[in-house]
């Protein structure tokens, strides 16, 4: 990560590299936070920074992470990034 830029900074989320083409896909940043040790995992593992995105569909995220423009910028993503997880998930109800 460049020393001078910000997590969120390198990751292209302040440069305009991300986060329009996230929006106009439908998506939207949920929550943005820093990591750390996990308290129930494996030891040698830690996030530094964590990210939940609501988007309305797998394929709305497909289209998103494959639009051209947004990869044109990708190279401030991959300067920030050592190791990443995406893990889909579908929202459920909570019961009574």
């Amino acid at each position: 990560m460049n020393e001078s830029m910000s997590k969120p900074e390198e990751f292209g989320m302040k440069k305009g590299t991300t986060l329009p083409f996230l929006r106009e896909s439908g998506g939207e940043v949920m929550f943005l936070g820093d990591g750390g040790e996990f308290l129930i995992g494996p030891e040698d593992e830690r996030w530094d920074l964590v990210m939940l995105i609501r988007q309305s569909s797998a394929q709305s995220f497909l289209a998103f992470s494959s639009h051209q423009d947004y990869l044109a910028g990708i190279g401030h993503r991959t300067a920030a990034i050592e190791d990443s997880r995406l893990l889909p998930m579908a929202e459920l109800p909570i019961p009574n």
